[in-house]
């Protein structure tokens, strides 16, 4: 157990990017952390996981402090740092880093072998039972389920920060990529305009266990440009630690507000701030420290993006992050959708056309054959007046009642 858990630790550590400090005990924890709390003991109170978390940040400069709990049972990490736990029974793990290195950081590590079929449906959705299947024949020694759940939780403890809210497992849909150890997740609930919903990472089973990491970078305001760039976070698959080639860099984009938050939240770095926008020196007192303090907040206006190169303050990075926040502009029947549901028919032939399309097909299978009660509560997901949609259908000839009346199917 011990070879095998310092081995996931050593793979971590090739996979996260630099400024990312991954600690781990071994043979101290009792049960797997989960993203979202359970019981006494499978919590993110775990002495062992916030021990490790600790000496990461310890690593990174940061004195001992206490990581408290948070409404959502999530640890509540120091002002400008972000990080992880995860443990599985003996292993206890934590990444932590600073908010210039990542946005948002999740681990996630487990025992490699199968979970009861009754757990896997329902963390299963979308087309993902048919590509747990397809992985199942084509490379059998894996426990595609656990590696799933575990994709998942990753995918759920970068998401939590950046939001402030648990969702479903069957709110991310996966796609595993087996012969890269990598993977793309797609997560759909109510969530803020600039709160990326695309996650990429990485998976691997090492001995006899499997992990997964996901690092959501943070987006830097370059110099000269009013863009908003992501940085490149490069993320090594862990059969690098047995000698197999690094895999393309992957890169993901989000504005990077909470920088610019991080540094408003402390009273020395606001205080100049106001000073510099007032047009008058930083001077948070004579003393040695005081001038250490006022030198560290300019350093970190900087590295914010409120001071540009003269350090004067900059308006700049503010208009950047509301043009980021604005949302897509939705084109094709996509403008008459919110989050899935109808909100006004097109008066276009072809469009609503192609807009019942896209209902008839994801509402029934080739073949299939429902009642009138089954096709009503699936039609109540895309528009509350199921009459009316379902009369839309058939006058449309996507769908048809059966001689009785009473059933409804495609129309071959």
């Amino acid at each position: 157990m011990a070879e095998s858990a310092a081995a996931v630790v050593d793979a971590l550590r090739m996979q996260v990017p630099p400024g990312v400090v991954v600690s781990a005990s071994v043979g101290t924890a009792s049960g797997p952390f989960r993203a979202r709390p359970t019981s006494a003991g499978r919590s993110a109170e775990s002495d062992s996981a916030r021990d490790c978390a600790r000496a990461a940040l310890a690593m990174l400069g940061q004195r001992s402090t206490d990581i408290p709990t948070g409404e959502g049972g999530q640890p509540v990490w120091p002002a400008g740092f972000v990080g992880s736990l995860s443990h599985c029974p003996g292993f206890t793990i934590a990444a932590v880093g600073r908010v210039g290195v990542a946005s948002a950081i999740g681990i996630d590590v487990e025992v490699h072998r199968p979970i009861r079929p009754a757990v896997a449906a329902t963390i299963v959705c979308g087309s993902e039972a048919s590509m747990l299947a397809r992985l199942a024949s084509s490379h059998p020694a894996v426990a595609w389920g656990a590696v799933l759940w575990s994709v998942k939780e990753s995918v759920f403890k970068a998401w939590y920060p950046l939001t402030g809210r648990w969702v479903d497992y069957t709110s991310c849909e996966v796609v595993i990529h087996p012969d890269r150890g990598s993977f793309d997740a797609r997560v759909v609930a109510p969530a803020g305009p600039t709160t990326p919903r695309t996650f990429a990472g990485r998976w691997s089973v090492v001995g006899t266990h499997l992990c997964s990491v996901v690092i959501v970078p943070v987006s830097r305001r370059q110099d000269g440009d009013r863009l908003i760039r992501s940085t490149r976070v490069p993320l090594r698959t862990m059969s690098e630690t047995a000698g197999g080639g690094a895999m393309p860099d992957e890169e993901q984009t989000t504005t990077d507000w909470r920088a610019v938050a991080a540094a408003l939240a402390n009273d020395d770095t606001r205080t100049v701030y106001a000073q510099l926008a007032l047009g008058q020196e930083p001077d948070l007192g004579a003393t040695q420290r005081a001038v250490r303090r006022a030198e560290q907040s300019v350093q970190t206006l900087s590295r914010a993006g409120l001071l540009d190169d003269g350090g004067r303050v900059s308006g700049e990075v503010f208009r950047d992050l509301l043009a980021a926040a604005a949302p897509p502009k939705r084109e094709g029947i996509d403008r008459f959708l919110v989050d899935g549901r109808i909100v006004q028919y097109p008066s276009n032939p072809d469009e609503r056309q192609a807009l019942l399309q896209r209902v008839a097909a994801s509402a029934l299978q080739p073949d299939e054959v429902v009642d009138e009660a089954e096709i009503n509560e699936r039609l109540s997901a895309f528009h509350d007046d199921v009459a009316v949609l379902r009369r839309y259908l058939v006058d449309a000839q996507l769908v048809e009642r059966t001689r009785s009346g009473t059933e409804y199917a495609l129309v071959t």
